[in-house]
């Protein structure tokens, strides 16, 4: 079970990763490679 630290975290990483995505005018897979990001987990 996650806690609710660790919860917290995993979304605000996530809620970067979109103002990033969103900022980047990548596409998604694009930005997933230059992220490091499994475009699965996108």
């Amino acid at each position: 079970m996650m806690t609710k630290e660790r919860q917290t975290e995993k979304v605000e990483f996530w809620r970067q990763q979109m103002e990033g995505f969103a900022a980047s005018g990548l596409s998604v897979k694009a930005y997933c490679a230059q992220q490091g990001i499994a475009v699965a987990n996108w």
